[in-house]
């Protein structure tokens, strides 16, 4: 039974790791354009801004796959499939797409100012 359970949190763990090393290495990639040239023309908060797409983007997108693969996987309308959800399992899967979505104002707020402070815009 153990090796069991031990197969199975290692066949999802591949995925979460390939999916996690792409958003690192998606990150790592905008960062060696951000940082070096435009924060020193704008500051680190507009060029930060300027990746936020990118983040809203993915979210979309992950959002309908999975809205897609449960139409086409389980055949209920997307209507049956959200009703369908755990309602403890799905309200925290709500919440942290909401968060996904709200993380970067909570922390501009937090950080206040001192995020790209004494920077301009052209």
């Amino acid at each position: 039974m153990r090796a069991q359970a031990a197969i199975r949190s290692e066949e999802k763990f591949k995925p979460a790791a390939l999916y996690f090393a792409l958003v690192l290495g998606a990150g790592f990639v905008l960062g060696t354009i951000r940082v070096p040239f435009l924060v020193p023309r704008m500051g680190e908060r507009y060029p930060e801004f300027l990746e936020m797409p990118i983040g809203f983007t993915a979210l979309t997108m992950s959002v309908l796959a999975e809205l897609q693969l449960a139409a086409v996987l389980q055949d209920p309308s997307i209507g049956q499939y959200i009703a369908s959800r755990d309602p403890i399992s799905g309200t925290v899967y709500l919440f942290m797409l909401l968060l996904f979505v709200l993380m970067p104002a909570i922390l501009a707020h937090t950080n206040g100012d001192q995020v790209g402070s004494g920077h301009q815009l052209p």
